[in-house]
């Protein structure tokens, strides 16, 4: 089990580095203005990498950034597919990450 939450982990990882890199990349603008603020989102990823669903948990208070948060977590898909130790294990993996906008860039945790 120790294994598995390794493996996991380390997944876990990769699909956050490459959100957080197309984020930096797309930084949400709304009329020519960045977007500052914290979202959580829920994004569900099938074992092909491929996204299942996006669902934002907590607003960030402005709408237009929740969605182009969306939008970047479509951007960074798809995914690589599960690893073998992974696919054994779920067909589907649900994040829940609070993305962080601000004036040095983006993160989550």
């Amino acid at each position: 089990a120790s294994t598995m939450k390794a493996v996991d982990a380390r997944y876990v990882e990769q699909v956050v580095a490459k959100i957080e890199r197309i984020g930096k990349q797309f930084f949400p603008r709304d009329a020519g203005r960045k977007l500052y603020g914290k979202p959580r989102v829920a994004i569900a990823i099938y074992s092909d990498g491929s996204i299942r669903d996006i669902k934002i948990l907590q607003s960030s208070g402005n709408l237009v950034l929740d969605a182009k948060t969306k939008d970047i977590v479509s951007r960074a898909a798809p995914f690589a597919p599960f690893p073998k130790e992974v696919r054994k294990e779920r067909d589907v993996l649900e994040l829940i990450r609070t993305f962080s906008y601000t004036g040095r860039g983006v993160s989550s945790f």
